[in-house]
């Protein structure tokens, strides 16, 4: 498999729009009630995932890509890609983390990308009051 690298991971047209305020952050920031960030670094450096608390469900963590898949989260398999191999301790960790969260009370960990979880999802707004 070719080794992804960082010029590949980035797109600046993804992320520099004219008006936008960036404010950097590091580790487990609340962004607003009920909104924090995760750290979750491992598919790429700085990688975040986030918790949204939800009145009726409980918390959801969006795991983006630091789980690609259901699978990832309930066997602790790291993301499949990485940008740099020396991010592999990082992803493992990462991981972990989201496993320990989904098993926590009232706490759901989602995939970034599997098709048959999403499959299982209602769709919003009713579903996720």
């Amino acid at each position: 498999m070719e080794e992804a690298t960082l010029e590949h991971a980035y797109f600046k047209s993804d992320y520099d729009r004219p008006g936008l305020n960036y404010k950097l952050i590091d580790g487990e920031v609340e962004l607003a009630p009920g909104l924090r960030t995760v750290p979750t670094f491992g598919h790429t450096p700085g990688h975040q995932s986030f918790a949204v608390d939800l009145p009726v469900r409980g918390t959801v963590v969006l795991a983006c890509d630091a789980a690609d898949l259901r699978r990832n989260i309930d066997e602790l398999i790291p993301c499949g890609e990485l940008t740099h191999p020396h991010l592999a301790h990082a992803a493992a960790r990462s991981i972990e983390r989201l496993h320990a969260l989904d098993r926590q009370p009232h706490t759901e960990v989602w995939p970034g990308h599997d098709p048959e979880f999403w499959a299982t999802r209602l769709s919003p707004p009713a579903a996720y009051g």
